[in-house]
């Protein structure tokens, strides 16, 4: 790829996200960055394609697919990472209640990766060309009853306010760079649903990320407890990033990951990354 060209687009990715960031009031939507770029369709239909010949199941119920979100809740670059040109993230569901996450992401090498995470504590099996790539056993972080917390509102608008005053109760912090740095929340949930048949009356899924780029999930439940007569809210973590990151409740640490390319993996861990093909640079800016 041709210097300028490079240049060029990373500098219209670095006033696009100035524009998502400070239009409104210095919190990020979960949208895609603004561009004027003609391809991003193209681009979009590209990625749906890397799904192909790809299935997700429970290891306990191999007849029956997990059914991936038809468009990405996320779509996002990150000008922070000169390596990451375009990504997007997707949910993956068992009825209306996300399971996993997938976010494949074209890199400036000219290879493109995907990142999964369970958010089930179910074991799952992920297929590709009838190949198992991905058998996490459970997800990374087990759902924790939250403290001090009072109890889910009865409206569905009242709940999602207390919802989002719990997410400003976490704390997410990643080393990149060599140096550590703390994430920032997305206040706009990416999903939001109910599950009654688990006693889930109202649940959303909150991003943090760096510039757009999901870095950790973090998914609030509103459950019935007691005879069905007590509601309760739950909380739990999934990480998105192959970086070290440190979350903390109430400025008292709750959970931590180590750094994944650093450490010994395994297709059983809940959270994968890896290269899963090549695309040619040059072409991505045509």
């Amino acid at each position: 790829m041709s210097p300028n060209r490079w240049s060029m687009w990373r500098a219209a990715q670095v006033v696009a996200l100035c524009q998502v960031t400070f239009a409104v009031g210095g919190i990020a939507r979960a949208e895609e960055p603004a561009t004027t770029d003609p391809q991003a369709e193209k681009r979009q239909l590209r990625m749906a394609t890397l799904f192909e010949d790809t299935s997700l199941r429970y290891a306990q119920d191999p007849a029956r697919d997990l059914v991936r979100s038809p468009k990405a809740v996320v779509k996002y670059t990150n000008p922070l990472n000169s390596f990451q040109l375009y990504a997007s993230m997707f949910l993956w569901f068992d009825g209306e209640v996300p399971v996993a996450v997938s976010s494949p992401s074209f890199r400036d090498t000219g290879n493109i990766y995907w990142e999964w995470t369970s958010l089930t504590p179910q074991p799952l099996v992920l297929k590709r060309q009838d190949r198992v790539v991905w058998q996490p056993e459970k997800a990374g972080h087990n759902p924790q009853r939250l403290p001090d917390t009072d109890s889910p509102a009865d409206s569905a608008a009242a709940r999602l306010t207390q919802m989002r005053a719990i997410a400003r109760r976490f704390m997410v912090t990643e080393v990149r760079r060599e140096t550590t740095q703390e994430t920032r929340l997305l206040t706009q949930p990416l999903y939001r649903w109910k599950d009654p048949s688990h006693d889930v009356i109202d649940a959303a899924m909150f991003a943090f990320v760096e510039a757009t780029d999901p870095e950790l999930l973090l998914l609030v439940e509103a459950r019935l407890e007691s005879a069905k007569t007590d509601r309760v809210w739950f909380y739990t973590l999934a990480r998105m990033t192959s970086s070290p990151c440190t979350v903390k409740l109430d400025e008292q640490t709750v959970w931590s990951t180590e750094a994944y390319w650093k450490n010994p993996r395994s297709p059983q861990d809940p959270y994968v990354e890896a290269v899963i093909g090549k695309f040619d640079v040059e072409e991505f800016f045509r």
